[in-house]
Order: C-alpha cells, then structure tokens, then sequence
C-alpha cells in the first residue's frame, strides 16, 4: 500500500472534510481506530488497518454496525463481491432471479406490473449491508427489509462478516474477478 506518512505522524493536519464523519462515528467504533495502524493514502486520506485490511473510518463503522446488529437467516443470500468486480450485475441477475415468480421477466404478456429493475438501481433493490444512515438502525437492517428470503450484498471480506453469518446456512454468492481486469494499460 503506497503512503507519505505513517501512524506517527499527527492526522489532524488533514483537510476538514476528512473529520466530518467524526460524529458519524460510535464511541466503540472511536476506541477501536485509536488502537489501530494507520496510514494516509497518496491522496491524504486516513486508512486503518482492521483484522489485515485497510478501511477508512466509515467503513469499520459499517462493519461494526453489520457485526453488532445483523442476524443471518437461513433464508438469506448475500453477494459478496470486490469493489468493481461486476457487483451491479450480480445484483440485478440475482434479483431477477430470486424474484421471478413475483415480476415476469416478460410483463408486455401480462397484466403484471413493470419489473422493478426497470425503474430502479440495483443497488436500491439490493442494498449493501454494511453500508449506514445512523447508528442505531443501519440502512440495510431496517425493519422493511425483514421478510424473506432477503438479498443483501456487501464488500466484506469473509474473516469480517458476522458469526451469524458463519453459523447460519445463509447463502454466499461470492463473485471475483481477476485484479489484472482492474487496470488499464495506457
């Protein structure tokens, strides 16, 4: 990981925009960054290190909230992806097909409805669990989101996922790709 200064080095000379999210933050979530490594990136942003990943402040908060607040079905799928590896796909497949008997695929031949996916993201139908809006409720664990089967995806790597997650017979979609698909030659 390319960075100009390390944990040693004062954070607090960073640009504001960067301490914004500091009241976003729960006090578990607090105690937890002051303990970790950190570096800033090329681009003067803190990153942390958290169980051998680097994530910004935001990120372990969400990770937190997935950990502390989640509850695995067995009825639950998850799409765990890397970050531009096709995850808008998978959601809008997955979706599609978890979700067929509900929307036909072909509504010009019936009185049903539009599909969903025609009028919105696949990132709105299938929301990313370890994203939040506050601490108490995470965006993704709101109670409209409770019947089942639900589809959740995330970017979490698997020794972070809750151990509801590990234990349950939950579903695991998971998607890579190879990193070389990630650059661009120029």
């Amino acid at each position: 990981m390319a960075s100009q200064k390390s944990k040693s080095s004062d954070l607090s000379d960073l640009p504001k925009h960067f301490h914004e999210d500091e009241d976003h933050l729960s006090q578990e979530c607090k105690d937890l960054i002051a303990k970790l490594p950190s570096e800033l990136t090329l681009i003067n942003m803190p990153l942390h290190q958290y169980n051998g990943f680097w994530l910004s402040k935001k990120h372990i908060q969400g990770i937190l909230n997935f950990q502390n607040h989640y509850q695995a079905h067995d009825s639950d799928t998850l799409l765990v992806t890397f970050p531009k590896s096709g995850t808008t796909w998978l959601k809008a497949l997955t979706f599609s097909i978890l979700n067929r008997k509900t929307y036909d695929p072909n509504p010009a031949q019936t009185h049903h409805s539009h599909h969903p996916l025609l009028t919105a993201s696949p990132h709105d139908l299938v929301p990313f669990i370890e994203y939040y809006d506050d601490l108490q409720k995470p965006m993704a664990i709101r109670d409209s989101f409770s019947s089942s089967p639900r589809l959740f995806a995330c970017h979490v790597p698997y020794v972070l996922l809750p151990e509801s997650v590990k234990q349950s017979r939950c579903k695991i979609v998971y998607l890579c790709r190879n990193p070389k698909d990630f650059f661009v030659k120029e």
